[in-house]
């Protein structure tokens, strides 16, 4: 995917951008473009034409990824036709690549791509642009409460990957990710901790196991099939799950759990009390 980026023209400093569902291919794409020093960001596909205009337009990206549909509700919707119109509005982007997330054909028009055009650019190993410490690589935006979202570009902290900063050391002992680890996101990853525990996954040598949505009982069932080691949720998951039959929750095997983070929003006492009580004193606030 960095070779197939590199020759549709992207260089460091230029923004890469994404309407995208959970998948592979959104680590895939944010990973490549790192490499090349260009600077990620992405958003909803749930959005319509004005919320992903008002988050993308802000930042000119050269190239967009996106999904053919997505998956909302039970129903499979089209993504395409939105992004369309969105690409018209924003003159910066030259080519859209097209993941077909589902297997509803794709009929591509002027400038739209398949995504594995990107693949097809082998290289003999990893490469990665040198680049100086206070460069950026991740645009994330604002809640959008007050006004239009705000692109907030935050640069690297003025140190060498070898040293990371204390707060990186300290999460990763709290949270004890390790090497090894397998780690289950049922969060979007166009948010920004999601996004930022799968990178924390990897780069700690482990597995990362992406759900397209979150739902309660394939959650649990997760857990079990792939011995996941750790995850982040929110309090409403574990709400979701409290609410199921006994039966169903006792049916999962989640003894594998090591860590389970929640955040986003505060979790009522009952709530994580009974989830302690079920899956032990391993959640962390």
């Amino acid at each position: 995917c960095r070779e197939g980026l590199k020759a549709a023209g992207i260089v460091t400093g230029d923004r890469v951008a994404a309407v995208i569902a959970n998948c592979p291919e959104a680590v895939i794409g944010a990973l490549a473009s790192a490499s090349l020093g260009a600077v990620w960001s992405s958003c909803s596909p749930d959005f319509g034409i004005s919320g992903i205009h008002d988050r993308l337009g802000q930042i000119e990206p050269k190239v967009l990824l996106t999904v053919n549909t997505y998956h909302y509700n039970g129903k499979e919707h089209d993504c395409l036709a939105k992004v369309r119109e969105v690409t018209k509005q924003i003159t910066s982007i030259r080519s859209t690549y097209v993941i077909p997330f589902t297997e509803t054909q794709m009929v591509l028009q002027h400038d739209e791509k398949e995504w594995s055009i990107l693949l097809d650019h082998p290289q003999a190993r990893p490469c990665y642009e040198a680049l100086p410490f206070e460069h950026a690589l991740y645009i994330i935006y604002s809640s959008g409460t007050t006004g239009q979202p705000k692109g907030i570009l935050r640069p690297l902290p003025d140190d060498t990957p070898e040293n990371p900063v204390p707060v990186y050391r300290f999460l990763i002992k709290l949270w004890r990710y390790r090497e090894g680890m397998i780690y289950l996101s049922p969060a979007p990853l166009y948010h920004s901790a999601p996004h930022a525990a799968v990178n924390f996954t990897l780069r700690m040598g482990g597995t990362a196991v992406i759900m397209e949505r979150f739902d309660p009982e394939l959650y649990l069932s997760l857990l079990g099939k792939y011995r996941i080691t750790h995850s982040q949720l929110v309090p409403t998951m574990f709400s979701r799950m409290l609410k199921l039959p006994d039966e169903v929750r006792s049916a999962y095997d989640v003894s594998s759990l090591e860590t389970a983070v929640h955040a986003a929003a505060p979790c009522p006492v009952q709530v994580k009390q009974q989830m302690i009580d079920w899956w032990g004193p391993i959640i962390y606030e």
